[in-house]
């Protein structure tokens, strides 16, 4: 009895040695500059430690939050999804906000896209030079 607990003692210490408790998101973009409504959309983006499971949940322009896809990253922490039909979840014109994060949502990484009824694009911020 006490080989079986010591070995399992020996395990779980591995385990713990070997699995990062907690990694995060430091990256986090779409693959091209826009997609049409006629595309996927595909996400990239890196973490800080490899082989971590990454969830991004989305956010309509509503303030209606849920859940959008997960993925996990490769042995150099970096994340790819797979297409998703942009017609799919973007319906109304607006900006919409993705979060890409490892546990909790509020330490995830945030990205905001416009969407004008036939394409998905980054926000951009309009700077005006009052001289």
């Amino acid at each position: 009895m006490h080989v079986k607990l010591a070995g399992f003692g020996i395990l779980s210490l591995f385990f713990i040695m070997i699995i990062p408790a907690y990694a995060e998101v430091t990256e986090f973009s779409i693959e091209k500059s826009f997609y049409t409504i006629e595309e996927g959309i595909v996400f990239v983006g890196t973490t800080d430690q490899k082989n971590t499971m990454i969830n991004v949940v989305l956010e309509n322009p509503n303030q209606k939050e849920s859940y959008f896809i997960g993925v996990r990253s490769n042995s150099d922490g970096v994340f790819k999804t797979s297409p998703k039909n942009v017609s799919d979840f973007f319906s109304t014109i607006g900006t919409y906000q993705f979060t890409a994060f490892t546990i909790q949502k509020d330490d995830g990484m945030n990205l905001a896209l416009e969407f004008d009824g036939s394409r998905v694009l980054e926000e951009t911020i309009q700077y005006y030079n009052w001289i």
